[in-house]
């Protein structure tokens, strides 16, 4: 469907005619420079649907205003495990759960949200006499139906929480000293701010009994086999990734990580929220690269066979950066796929004025979606089980997804859409070939394994086949590890 003019309604056209549409627009918008245009994508697409869209973003159009809605839900997982790991990878996997005996839950209200690895957690406490700590304010399907110990905090106490656990772990010496020694730094800065942050305090700041704060410290000093997880409880509060950083920090004084049974999930809120951060069509570039190292743009461009020197890599923008910038008529073009920001972003009033004033191509499998109000023009997009492609889960379990049936009506996949567009734009690589040279999603995962070697998120030993074989398949997944890699950092013990 497309809007002929801002005055007028959405009507009904053939796919070609809002292709050409589409062309037309991008082409007049691009007239004015690249950052001109924006794309705004969502965890709900496809690897291979959300590394086409980074390539033809980023390599094609050259433009940094592309990122994804997952920054929105889950940006503080990734920028956690950053801050703590210098690279963004869930360091446990659901085979931890499955094996601990103390789960912490921290603002993970699991029973309502991830109801099939609710039933893992029980599983797990039952079968390994374990016991569960949850730590949330309020009083939870998780806290009635599984908690052994409720900390219900006070809202935006988190990082008081967490530095009154570290306090007692370090004063009782419930540490793993050699682990610290060798595999970490910054312990005594560490400890010179938890001194301030000794059981009484935290207990009033926090609002909870001191008595439960020293027991949740014990149980998980003196547990070799721990898990946390984390999810909006912290990463939609106050000081969010200060407090999701120190879940992991607790983990690193334990030295409770790259052993089964034991690591911190910062989990994702979307079924391929890890997807669109591995693949770069979100915050990041391709399998994590810098986009300040000079090295790794280059073999990024030696990987997609684009010219280093007018490829002029810049740190991705986020989506409130690009709705200020769009609202000052610096980006007049915005390409919606697979969410809803006029119901997501913050302050309605203003992202719908904002909006307004963009052409707005919205692609998107609801046609009620509150957005499609606003589109210039609506592209009707498949669901998983009418496409074919794989999704990375919460702990790197790369799944693959069957076509089921074909899409309703005329709705086509995300990565059909795309790639059609890119060619008809004429993207080519430095030898003149087109730049999107793959027509089936397969052959797009080819190439992506082949960009994502020797990164950290490495799909270079994956296959369709070999996924369907397992099930699902870890990364990462290379000579090393031919069949994935249950857990990160094995090898520090």
């Amino acid at each position: 469907m497309i809007r002929r003019t801002k005055s007028s309604a959405l009507e009904p056209v053939s796919w070609k005619e809002a292709i050409d549409f589409f062309v037309e627009k991008f082409k007049e918008a691009w007239r004015q420079g690249h950052q001109n245009l924006a794309c705004y994508s969502s965890g709900q697409l496809t690897v291979e649907e959300l590394y086409t869209l980074g390539k033809f973003w980023r390599a094609g159009l050259r433009s940094a205003n592309i990122d994804g809605n997952p920054r929105l839900c889950t940006a503080t997982s990734a920028t956690g495990l950053m801050s703590n790991f210098g690279c963004d990878g869930p360091v446990a996997s659901y085979a931890d759960v499955d094996q601990a005996d103390l789960l912490c839950l921290y603002g993970h209200n699991v029973a309502e949200v991830q109801t099939v690895l609710w039933e893992r957690m029980l599983a797990a406490k039952k079968n390994n006499g374990g016991r569960i700590i949850v730590a949330d304010p309020r009083k939870t399907p998780t806290v009635l139906q599984g908690a052994d110990l409720h900390l219900q905090l006070r809202v935006g106490t988190n990082v008081a929480l967490m530095n009154g656990i570290i306090h007692l772990l370090i004063a009782h010496g419930w540490t793993d000293s050699v682990f610290i020694r060798d595999h970490t730094v910054g312990f005594d800065y560490l400890k010179s701010v938890t001194d301030e942050y000794p059981p009484q305090r935290v207990a009033e700041i926090c609002g909870i009994p001191q008595q439960d704060l020293e027991t949740a410290a014990e149980w998980i000093g003196t547990t070799p086999k721990v898990v946390s997880t984390v999810l909006q409880g912290f990463y939609q509060s106050v000081e969010a990734t200060a407090s999701s950083s120190l879940v992991n920090t607790v983990h690193l004084l334990l030295g409770a990580i790259g052993k089964p049974g034991a690591g911190p999930l910062l989990m994702a809120g979307q079924p391929s929220a890890m997807s669109n951060r591995e693949t770069g069509a979100g915050g990041s570039y391709p399998g994590y690269r810098n986009p300040h190292s000079e090295v790794q743009m280059r073999d990024l461009c030696e990987k997609w066979n684009i010219d280093y020197n007018s490829f002029d890599p810049e740190v991705p923008k986020d989506i409130l950066t690009m709705m200020e910038a769009a609202e000052r008529g610096e980006i007049e073009f915005m390409w919606v796929m697979g969410t809803n920001p006029l119901v997501s972003l913050p302050n309605q009033n203003r992202s719908r004025r904002i909006m307004q004033r963009m052409f707005m191509v919205v692609q998107d499998p609801f046609i009620d979606a509150e957005t499609v109000d606003l589109a210039d023009i609506y592209f009707p997009a498949a669901m998983w089980g009418e496409k074919q492609g794989c999704v990375t889960n919460a702990d790197r379990s790369v799944n693959l997804l069957l076509k089921a049936v074909d899409p309703p009506g005329e709705a086509r996949s995300d990565f059909d859409i795309i790639v059609e567009i890119a060619n008809r734009l004429n993207f080519k690589d430095k030898e003149g070939n087109p730049l999107i040279p793959f027509r089936e999603p397969r052959h797009a995962f080819e190439e992506w394994r082949n960009v994502s070697k020797g990164r950290p998120c490495d799909y270079s030993g994956m296959t369709y086949e070999l996924i369907l074989e397992m099930g699902a398949v870890r990364w990462p997944c290379n000579e090393k590890h031919p069949k994935g890699c249950e857990r990160l950092y094995e090898d520090l013990h």
